[in-house]
């Protein structure tokens, strides 16, 4: 394999990009759902 191919980079980082989402988006649910059941007043 002389060199990388583009497109194998491509799916990678947005593969990387769709995981970060979904992980800032759980942590996101999870940060709101804390705060929902310890603080009465959010």
């Amino acid at each position: 394999m002389p060199h990388q191919s583009p497109v194998t980079w491509l799916s990678l980082l947005s593969i990387l990009h769709l995981a970060q989402n979904v992980a800032e988006h759980l942590a996101e649910l999870d940060r709101s759902g804390g705060a929902a059941t310890t603080s009465p007043h959010l």
